[in-house]
């Protein structure tokens, strides 16, 4: 397609899975395990949002498979523990 002279660039189409793409299955499954914060609402959501970004990040890094891992485990760890403290803070604070 001919791009016109002076036209407003494409915004339109973003490829949401090109985060994903060339991951290897056990990247993947760290990547998405956050997700399942979604259980917990909007503060669950986007929470595990954070966590996927992280994993996924750090999945790219050139660092050793077992460090990988390692790194990326403790993000879901990490994830799941700010989660659960911050619905015990608001359940304390509603009591």
């Amino acid at each position: 397609m001919q791009r016109v002279k002076g036209a407003a660039p494409d915004l339109g189409k973003t490829d949401v899975w090109s985060k994903f793409r060339g991951l290897t299955w056990w990247q993947w499954v760290l990547s998405v395990l956050p997700l399942g914060l979604f259980i917990g609402g909007a503060l669950g959501a986007g929470i595990g949002f954070l966590g996927v970004a992280a994993n996924t990040s750090i999945a790219r890094k050139q660092f050793s498979t077992p460090l990988k891992a390692l790194a990326m485990t403790g993000v879901v760890a990490a994830v799941y523990l700010v989660w659960l403290l911050i619905g015990a803070v608001l359940y304390a604070l509603t009591d």
